[in-house]
């Protein structure tokens, strides 16, 4: 599988991931998708105000330019950002200096299904992709993560062959795609290439798919896309009485950044788990 990033399209060329500076008294302002982050600092603690707009993606909304930086009195601040969720921390104001925005992967799989169950013959392989929602951070080295937010929360499924054994999961919001060109990527969102390989002898039948999120690393390429670490998943002959499967992370694709480490760093480049907790 060559997972180098050539023609996914991104749905707006604005990167709103960078360094902030948040000057005292001054209220700043930025939409990404449906999120909204208003950020303002007083002498001894800076706040961070988190504003979901819905439970929808709004694409006009996505990777829009930060509001300029607008002196607001401390009192009408208060008042103006009534009903939001808030953090407020105490440092120094020299430690808020090198705030860096930035984008995330999310903190759990991602289980994806495709529009109509995919079935892979023995010996054969299908590549596609998936769409991933992101998390944003803020913070820098002298502080660490002040925030670690989704910027719109996936509804939560769960994964596994009982209600016993399994895992908490999000749910993909999009179809998992066979053609690239079919892939519009908001600024909130990220691709991974996904290959299944099917080295069993019985026809394989893909109606869930569970994608390791947090193992993956974050990376932007030249037209500022965002895309995640690929992956293959195999399906093994049987040991045993279990069918198994194997999780391969590849390398990250040629002439990408990358913009952010995995959450969770897999024990080796290749796991071997149970098929039933890859596969449905």
């Amino acid at each position: 599988m060559d997972p180098t990033p050539k023609t996914a399209s991104p749905a707006s060329d604005s990167r709103w991931w960078d360094t902030l500076t948040v000057d005292e008294a001054v209220v700043q302002q930025r939409h990404i998708g449906p999120l909204r982050l208003i950020l303002w600092r007083s002498a001894g603690d800076l706040r961070i105000d988190v504003q979901h707009g819905g439970t929808t993606e709004a694409p006009a909304a996505d990777g829009t330019p930060p509001e300029a930086p607008v002196p607001v009195p401390m009192d009408d601040a208060e008042a103006a950002l009534e009903g939001v969720t808030r953090y407020r921390f105490a440092f120094r104001p020299s430690l808020a200096e090198g705030l860096r925005l930035e984008p995330a992967l999310a903190d759990r799989p991602l289980v994806s299904r495709p529009a109509i169950p995919l079935r892979i013959p023995p010996g054969e392989a299908v590549d596609f992709f998936v769409s991933n929602p992101l998390w944003i951070r803020l913070g820098n080295e002298r502080l660490g993560n002040l925030l670690d937010e989704p910027i719109l929360r996936p509804s939560e499924t769960w994964f596994g062959p009982s209600r016993i054994l399994g895992e908490l999961c999000y749910s993909a919001t999009t179809v998992p795609r066979l053609h690239l060109e079919n892939i519009s990527v908001p600024a909130q969102r990220a691709v991974t290439p996904v290959r299944v390989v099917n080295r069993a002898a019985e026809v394989l039948v893909l109606e869930r798919i569970k994608v390791p999120v947090p193992h993956l690393e974050l990376f932007e390429d030249s037209e500022g896309t965002l895309w995640t670490s690929a992956v293959e998943l195999h399906r093994a002959e049987s040991w045993g009485t279990e069918a198994t499967g194997e999780v391969r992370f590849s390398a990250h694709p040629q002439a990408a950044r990358r913009v952010a480490a995995a959450r969770v760093q897999p024990e080796s480049p290749r796991l071997v788990r149970a098929l039933s907790s890859l596969f449905e």
